[in-house]
């Protein structure tokens, strides 16, 4: 089916046809993974990892860094689900590192090379992409006692997890208004996290950095909806950020 997809059409057809099964493979892999069938997974993403990187002879190619991103968060992830963690990172890293350069990449496209992609690798994909690569390059660098560096990406995550949710909340609202439209944000789970990334930056002696965590989670956590009721759980976390300001103070 992909050779009939190629040969049917011509010139630029023929490219943006086998892009486009380049794409479902990645789909598809990314659905293998989520059913628990690596084999099938794997098949596909390799399949499409050779048409991205032109049977090995790019990098990447430059039409194809959205997809190729979301390929490279696959395939770290599939290799995190195996447990070859230095192997998920490899992929992740590439994943990173194409989110890195896209401004390079979009200044210094070739004519020879369709850069239709670029539109779509702009703003809230590029950002919802790299989302990913942070939070599996947090975990494949813990498991690797890169701990400086796992840091940074539980840092990169929290960030973007915060910015999403605040993304169409009104700046100038009152702070309890604007609480409540910290849709989708989990205020427990964010100011705990975050608080647990202070300890860790403590340990590192990183004490600006761990600081940093504890003031963002006292905000934070002064904006969540009903949050003059306390309760349980809220004491809970008022320990926490209790426990982690006297270590950075």
């Amino acid at each position: 089916e992909r050779a009939s997809a190629g040969s049917g059409a011509a010139g630029g057809d023929s490219a943006a046809a086998e892009d486009a099964l380049c794409a479902l493979d990645v789909r598809l892999g990314g659905i293998h993974i989520d059913v628990e069938a690596p084999h099938d997974a794997q098949g596909c993403l390799e399949r499409a990892l050779a048409h991205v990187t032109d049977g090995g002879k790019a990098r990447v190619r430059q039409r194809l860094r959205a997809t190729a991103h979301d390929l490279y968060n696959q395939l770290g992830v599939l290799w995190t689900n195996r447990g070859e963690h230095e192997r998920a990172g490899a992929y992740l890293e590439e994943a990173a590192e194409i989110y890195a350069s896209f401004g390079a990449f979009a200044t210094a496209a070739s004519p020879l090379e369709p850069t239709r992609d670029c539109e779509a690798y702009a703003g809230e994909t590029a950002e919802r992409l790299y989302a990913h690569t942070a939070f599996y390059l947090a975990q494949s660098y813990g498991v690797l006692g890169r701990d400086e560096e796992a840091a940074a990406m539980c840092g990169e995550t929290l960030t973007r997890q915060l910015t999403a949710a605040a993304a169409g909340a009104t700046v100038n609202a009152a702070a309890a208004d604007y609480g409540q439209q910290l849709a989708g944000l989990n205020f427990a789970d964010w100011v705990g996290n975050t608080a647990q990334l202070s300890g860790a930056f403590v340990g590192l002696g990183d004490m600006v950095a761990a600081e940093h965590c504890v003031l963002a989670a006292e905000a934070v956590w002064a904006l969540r909806p009903g949050g003059a009721s306390g309760g349980e759980s809220d004491g809970v976390r008022e320990r926490e950020l209790g426990a982690n300001t006297a270590l950075c103070r």
